[in-house]
């Protein structure tokens, strides 16, 4: 198994140079790279295939003329590349290497318990099953959660795996022997650069750039990174709304969030939280108005949210439709989770709604609800991520403006 950083190169790497040193050397045997999508795999299985065919007259080997696709191609010995995606069945091919080339595409699949269980059967009951004997398996992908495809096989130990993890700044008994904080690709990303991304915030940092994935529980927003303010606060008032239809069997609640923002920090003033009809909406959210004098709205365009949006314009000033778009609950959670490690979300020193707030934000998303953290991320995003003060706004558009994604 095999971490690296995002953009250090290592799918091009193993995908394509490491396979083509591998078939030069056995033209006989078999590779398969698996991806989290056909298209990636490809790529790099048609960019090697071209360097084989280039290499023939020096190698005393080629490519067979009936098998040279661009997702599957043979050599004239008789090995083979073969290209695939995670869960894509493998009757009739077996494999003497198997590359699974990162098969999570994004945060979204990361922490769906789904998708992680869809890859573990792919493994038991697909590729597992199409290893050769003596077969090597490479697994190279970001760690986002323990409990990923490597931390299953890991715990598994059916196979026994080697695990080489080389952070962004190198640790304590660096496997390269890097001094501590060295990083480890100075030319394309300097230390500078990489210590802007640590500050930034610990939970991606430690997952995606130094390959220490943690626990969900409580690590998304983190009691500790929530910092109290003095007795009062003063800014852009916001209040924010998650709205579910009322069901007493599910436990969904009816939450607005009602915050200060100023300089870059979001000061939560006031929670209202409820099992409420439409009407009791309309008339807390018409009270919260008065109450507070906030200048936006934001309410889910979604559910209930629109037939409560379509009342309240032109009777409420400042009313802000959000379509939270595809972005999973954590996506949108991790997307501001930066800003809440940095200490920009706060709370006051003491208040009736304080207590269950908090434990909420830091059991999310294990928690027995959700409510609080989607109308708390649904602020920050816009308080903090937004270039302009729209009357709408797509939650998808923070992929855009996640500023991890620099």
């Amino acid at each position: 198994m095999v971490h690296l950083p995002p953009r250090h190169g290592k799918s091009r790497a193993l995908a394509h140079y490491a396979a083509l040193l591998y078939l030069i050397h056995y033209p006989t045997r078999h590779w398969v790279t698996a991806a989290y999508g056909q298209e990636l795999s490809q790529v790099f299985c048609s960019d090697c295939r071209d360097d084989y065919e280039s290499l023939g007259p020096q190698i005393g080997v080629g490519l067979d003329p009936s098998q040279r696709s661009k997702d599957f191609w043979r050599t004239s010995r008789g090995g083979s590349y073969r290209a695939v995606g995670v869960e894509t069945a493998l009757t009739g091919f077996g494999a003497d290497v198997l590359l699974i080339d990162d098969p999570v595409k994004d945060a979204q699949d990361a922490f769906s318990e789904t998708i992680r269980e869809k890859h573990w059967q792919w493994w038991l009951g697909v590729a597992e099953k199409r290893l050769e004997p003596n077969a090597s398996v490479v697994l190279i992908m970001h760690r986002w959660t323990k409990d990923d495809l490597a931390g299953r096989l890991l715990a598994d130990q059916t196979h026994s795996f080697e695990y080489i993890r080389l952070p962004s700044l190198a640790e304590e008994n660096d496997p390269m022997g890097r001094e501590i904080d060295a990083p480890l690709w100075p030319a394309r990303y300097s230390y500078a650069y990489l210590d802007r991304l640590r500050r930034r915030g610990a939970w991606d940092w430690a997952s995606l750039y130094q390959g220490r994935p943690t626990s969900q529980d409580g690590e998304i927003w983190r009691r500790e990174w929530i910092r109290t303010y003095p007795a009062t606060a003063s800014g852009m008032m916001i209040q924010s709304w998650d709205l579910k239809v009322k069901d007493y069997a599910t436990g969904s609640k009816a939450v607005g969030v009602v915050a200060a923002v100023e300089n870059g920090i979001v000061r939560v003033i006031d929670v209202v939280r409820g099992d409420f009809g439409l009407e009791q909406v309309l008339g807390h959210i018409s009270r919260v108005r008065d109450q507070y004098r906030t200048s936006a709205v934001l309410i889910e365009d979604r559910a209930i949210g629109d037939p409560v949006i379509r009342l309240l314009r032109g009777k409420v000033p400042g009313i802000v439709a959000i379509d939270p778009g595809t972005q999973s609950k954590e996506a949108r959670a991790m997307a501001v989770q930066p800003f809440v490690a940095e200490g920009r979300l706060q709370v006051p020193a003491s208040a009736p709604w304080l207590h269950d707030y908090l434990d909420e934000l830091a059991e999310f998303p294990r928690g027995s609800y959700d409510d609080q953290v989607d109308a708390t991320s649904q602020l920050l995003a816009y308080a903090l991520l937004r270039h302009r003060t729209p009357d709408s706004m797509r939650l998808d558009a923070i992929a855009s403006m996640n500023p991890w994604r620099v």
